[in-house]
């Protein structure tokens, strides 16, 4: 099942309301093995290998083949034997069980890598296999092959396709020389990549200490982040989330909303948060979630919409809270 709180004008939440403060259940939808949040729009993978989505469809980003937005789940047309999702700014990716990967919704800054800019409202084959992992980001794409390489497409203006022409990529393209990755997230303005080595790497801007290596110097070449052990990482706009082999959590970069969890400003290196037994991490634009090993969620960071479902508005958690269902 799944069940949402947070903004909702174009009807994520299930219903038209700006403010949602209180976890809602989307009771047209069951059967998710996956979700994944998009602006104002919410993509949802079915155990049967089909994707659903539902909310704002202004640049055709429900995959529907239509533009009009959805208050409850609408199927992405022509997709089946989906493995993974990924809801990007205004765009979406889907992972095929064969490697395949297919594009919808917005592509102004070339985000599905078929060399036009024309946005599209049902899905798109990209010109790339063997892939195991996706991450649509704000305006572009980043995808992990199973040899371990990185491709990307997309906006490249701060670096964060690791090309140092600072142009678009209109097709898929290999982001640095980097080998023996796990995992990679795109962001709006970066791009962080775990190496099977459990190190994290970052290329692109280096605002607000992003890269987690002590500094805020940008770089088209991907830089090592002050930390190891990593299993996984997650990355928000301007803040990164990583849970290290023994469970503890730790984060860097901005923390103006709380997204670090500590009560603090922004943060250069890793800093360790006070919350353990994590089973699973994420985050939005501003703000974090965690998921523990009982089964509790945790959430802290920004609240303006809601958005942390404890009730509350406008009121930023600067530490981890308990999510109430």
């Amino acid at each position: 099942t799944v069940w949402v709180a947070g903004r909702s004008e174009n009807g994520q939440t299930g219903i038209i309301t700006r403010h949602l403060t209180v976890l809602k259940k989307i009771n047209e939808i069951s059967g998710i093995k996956e979700i994944s949040a998009g602006e104002k729009y919410i993509l949802a993978l079915k155990n049967d290998g089909t994707v659903w989505a539902w909310g704002s469809n202004r640049y055709g980003q429900l995959g529907n083949g239509t533009n009009k937005d959805s208050t409850t789940p609408v199927k992405v047309s022509g997709l089946s034997d989906v493995v993974h999702i990924s809801a990007g700014f205004r765009h979406s990716l889907a992972l095929k069980k064969d490697g395949t990967v297919y594009g919808w919704g917005e592509n102004t800054s070339y985000e599905l890598g078929n060399g036009t800019t024309i946005n599209k409202n049902s899905p798109i084959k990209i010109n790339i296999r063997g892939v195991k992992q996706i991450s649509a980001g704000t305006i572009n794409s980043v995808v992990l092959k199973t040899d371990g390489t990185v491709y990307g497409w997309g906006w490249n203006k701060n670096g964060e396709l690791a090309d140092p022409a600072l142009d678009y990529k209109k097709t898929p393209a290999r982001v640095s020389t980097l080998t023996g990755v796990k995992q990679v997230f795109a962001s709006g303005y970066h791009t962080t990549m775990l190496k099977t080595d459990g190190t994290v790497w970052t290329c692109g801007s280096n605002y607000n200490g992003v890269f987690g290596n002590g500094n805020e110097t940008s770089s088209v070449t991907p830089k090592k982040a002050s930390i190891s052990g990593v299993k996984q990482i997650t990355r928000g706009r301007y803040h990164s989330l990583a849970i290290k082999n023994d469970g503890t959590v730790w984060a860097w970069g901005s923390n103006i909303d709380g997204e670090i969890g500590d009560g603090t400003m922004i943060k250069l290196s890793p800093v360790k948060i006070n919350i353990s037994n994590l089973k699973q991490i994420a985050t939005g634009r501003d703000h974090s979630l965690a998921l523990k090993n009982d089964g509790t969620v945790w959430a802290w960071g920004d609240n303006n919409y809601g958005q942390l479902g404890n009730g509350a508005l406008a009121l930023d958690q600067k530490k981890p809270i308990k999510i109430l269902f």
